[in-house]
């Protein structure tokens, strides 16, 4: 769809106006002093002597999220992951939830996914029944994907010989045919 130099003007100047709404609704006794000096310190750049930054930049934009998460991220994210990371257990037979936590704490606590000790974690993590299958493979699992694939290969084992040894799971029960006289 075509635009008009005047609808592309607006656009651009968008950027500017989106970053001062944004500040204006960030309101309250803990954060006012804090949107007031972002307010102020985006006027002082765009109306510099020297190299202003036009409004329609979107460095404004940017500059602002930059800060707005370095004064508000949790700071005690890291540690926080850390803990967690160490407690970490594998909850009934939720494989794929446990794999998806784990990669999602390690990487907040900053662990390399292939580090002996964060593989080490993951493989205590795992139900018993499990992480005992697979340590008692030939071949043993070294990184994450190869305990992850192990794992895998080894519930859907586990399940495959649920479904033809328990009663309850079995859907179909054989009986000899009846001989007709």
């Amino acid at each position: 769809m075509y635009r008009s130099l005047n609808d592309q003007h607006e656009v651009m100047l968008s950027l500017y106006y989106r970053t001062m709404q944004a500040l204006s609704l960030i309101k309250g006794p803990a954060v006012d002093d804090w949107a007031n000096d972002q307010v102020e310190a985006m006027v002082a750049r765009v109306n510099q002597p020297q190299n202003p930054i036009g409004r329609d930049q979107e460095v404004l934009w940017t500059d602002f999220i930059t800060a707005f998460d370095g004064t508000f991220t949790d700071t005690t994210k890291k540690q926080k992951a850390h803990a967690a990371i160490q407690q970490i257990q594998m909850k009934g037979d939720d494989l794929d939830g446990y794999i998806a936590a784990f990669k999602r704490l390690a990487k907040e606590a900053g662990y390399a996914l292939d580090a002996a000790g964060t593989v080490n974690i993951f493989a205590l993590g795992l139900k018993r029944g499990l992480m005992a299958a697979i340590l008692h493979r030939d071949n043993q699992p070294d990184t994450i994907e190869d305990w992850i694939t192990a794992a895998r290969t080894e519930q859907q084992k586990f399940a495959h010989r649920q479904a033809i040894t328990d009663p309850k799971l079995m859907k179909f029960h054989w009986t000899e045919p009846h001989q007709s006289s």
